[in-house]
Formats: structure tokens, sequence, C-alpha cells
């Protein structure tokens, strides 16, 4: 028999892929579409990316296997961009290349968690893959609520949350679906809240800070880096959104020098990896890391996305949050009901995904990482589907 909990996620996708998939097949038919469901950067890669990987092409042995966590040079580059910016201190020997963010994340959620009784808590809304990765580690996943329209998290209800059983709590800033920043004061709140479980609880208790979308902010507001905040945080990071490389697959663990049991950690990410059969990210990519310049994809067309269905929809009468980073818009359903709202579109040939399984019912995701032209086409049958609700 085969492991029927791997059997069903392979039948059942998750609603964002099927609709993603579903929209595939009205292309194909010729059919139009708008379509707003994946996080797929439509920016181009940097022009010295493509340099770095064509001159990487020509270097011997570039298709050979490097050290397990990724070569002395790339992990120097990483350390050395995140000391130049940051506060807090990183060694080489603290970075581990990957094979993206969802790579860490599983590396690190697997090594935190040694028991079925072991928990992770994630702050809503969340990407909904979270709690695949968190069960497939073989933990107990657990969602914490927000309040309000900004998606604060709900200090109150994360105290009482954490159990001696509690390994980590996972933050996505900025946040995946809803655009969120946190401020300086929330993650002030939150941090007195773990600095104060652990004092109670006499335990660890991790902050796992998942960054894709670190560069992707708006208005020139400064992002809070949060190992500054809290020295018990694990930093996972993917280039797939700051360089719009999507399907490469390539992204780093990154440890704090002054964080508990370090080496254990190290040893920890290094051995769960191995069990996954991550080992070695890519090279070519990683020759790219070594050449790394600080020139990141052109994200202004994402905040004038943003802009424009932000304008558009509130004139129609959908109420939307105001994303100040990453690229998604989150439109409340006017009946509450999310689901119903995403089938109502489709037939206006609109793909958005329903939140519920984002820790955040009654919404819907538009990923605006689309061209303008999508965006723009999309305004005449928005239209319709707000006349679907009478506004």
């Amino acid at each position: 028999m085969l492991n029927e909990k791997m059997l069903f996620l392979g039948k059942n996708r998750s609603e964002i892929r099927e609709l993603f998939e579903y929209g595939n097949t009205l292309k194909k038919r010729g059919e139009r579409v708008f379509d707003f469901t994946l996080g797929n950067p439509s920016v181009k890669t940097p022009k010295w990316v493509t340099n770095a990987l064509i001159e990487g092409l020509n270097e011997e042995n570039i298709h050979a296997y490097t050290s397990a966590q990724g070569s002395l040079k790339a992990r120097q580059t990483v350390k050395n961009l995140l000391n130049k910016s940051k506060k807090t201190q990183f060694s080489s020997e603290g970075i581990i290349l990957t094979c993206g963010a969802a790579a860490s994340l599983c590396g690190v959620f697997k090594a935190l968690t040694s028991s079925c009784k072991d928990e992770i808590i994630v702050l809503s809304p969340y990407f909904p893959e979270y709690k695949v990765f968190i069960e497939g580690a073989g933990a107990i996943f657990k969602a914490v609520g927000f309040t309000g329209d900004n998606f604060e998290p709900d200090y109150g209800e994360l105290e009482s949350a954490i159990t001696k059983n509690t390994k980590a709590v996972v933050i996505n800033n900025p946040n995946n679906p809803s655009g969120k920043l946190f401020t300086c004061q929330e993650i002030e709140r939150l941090v007195d809240v773990l600095k104060k479980k652990q004092k109670e609880l006499s335990t660890t208790v991790y902050l796992v800070s998942d960054e894709p979308y670190r560069e992707i902010v708006f208005g020139n507001e400064a992002l809070p880096f949060i190992p500054d905040f809290y020295e018990d945080t694990i930093v996972c990071y993917s280039y797939s959104k700051s360089l719009s490389l999507p399907g490469e697959r390539i992204g780093y663990i990154a440890i704090p020098d002054k964080i508990t049991a370090f080496n254990d950690l190290y040893a920890g990410f290094l051995g769960s990896l191995r069990s996954y059969g991550y080992v070695c990210a890519p090279s070519l990519f990683q020759y790219m890391i070594e050449n790394f310049k600080e020139e990141y994809s052109d994200f202004s067309i994402y905040e004038r996305n943003k802009a424009a269905l932000l304008s558009g929809l509130t004139k129609l009468g959908f109420k939307c949050n105001n994303p100040r980073g990453a690229f998604y818009l989150m439109v409340k359903a006017p009946d509450g009901d999310g689901k119903k709202m995403s089938e109502l579109a489709k037939r206006q040939g609109i793909l958005i995904v329903p939140t519920d399984t984002f820790g955040a019912s009654g919404w819907v995701r538009i990923a605006t990482c689309v061209s303008e032209q999508t965006v723009s086409g999309s305004m005449p049958y928005f239209e319709r589907l707000a006349k679907d609700y009478n506004l």
C-alpha cells in the first residue's frame, strides 16, 4: 500500500494550483482568461543574472557537486550581503544554500521536531503549504488568528497557543497572501510574547522568518529584519521573487551567530536536508550567487498593478486591503464567502484564489505580479462580478 497521506496530497492539489491548471486549460483552448492565481513573477530577470549564468556555463566543472552546504564563496557572499545591511552578525558557517525557500522550510521544520507531539505555530494569514511542510515533518500544525483588516496577530491567542511542545513560530514578512509588512511595534510585541513563554516554560521557541518577498516593499518603507529583534531567529530565503527565478529553486537558511544551540542547529539542518535528498543546491545558481550584484528585478509594475486594482475594485464597491509589500492583494467577499466569489469570478474568466486555506475565510487573493494588460483587461469583467453582488 502507498502512504495514504502522500496519495491524498498527490491527488488533491492546492486551490492555487487547481485554479492555475484550470487557467492553463482555458488558454490552450484559446479562451479569454485573466489569471491572478500563482505568485509567478512577470518582470524580467536582471541582465547581470543572465550574464552570470552564461559565463558560468563556460566554467570548468560548473555542473559538479559542491559541498553539501554550498560552496564557501557563495556562502561568504550571502554572509557579506546580510552583514552589510543588518545589525545581526552572520558567519559563512551559518549559511546553508538550499533548493529554494520550500526546501529551507522543510529542512528547518524536520530538524526542530523530534516527536509527534511537537508543534509549530504559524501566524494567519499564511501560505497554505506551511501545513503540508509541517505535517510532513511529523509535527503538529497550529494556526493563530489575526485581528482587524490589517491582519495584526492576535497576541493573546498566540500566548495561549504556545506550550512546552512548541518548537517554533513562523512569520512571513512581507506576507503572502496579504502583502502586510509587520511593523517594528508588532514584531516587538511578538518577541515579548515569545520571551515571556520561554521564561515561563523554560524552553527555547525559535522564530522562523520566511523571507522570499524581502526586497518587494512599496513606498520606500524600511522592512524590519526579524533577527535584529530576536536572536533565536532562523531565516529562510529564496531568490525566486527578488530575481524573478521561481522555476530555478535556489535559496538559503541563515542562522545568526548568537542563536541558541548554533552548532546543533547547523548540523541538524544539514541532516534534515540530507534526509530529504536536498544535498547540494544547483551548482550553476550557486555560481550566480558567488557573482552577485545588488540589482533586483524591477518591482514597479507590481506597485502599479496594486494601485490600479485597488482603485478600480474600490470604485466598483469591493473592500480591499492595502498591501505594502509582496505582490498580492486581498479582497473581501461581499457576502463573506470567498469560495463563492472565486467561483463567480471564474464565470467571468477571472481566476482569483479563496483564502480559506490561508487561515483567512471570507477573502480572496489576487496576485498582482501579472502584466499591466491583464489588469486593465480584467476590469470590465470585475465590473460584471460587482453586478453579481448588486454593488
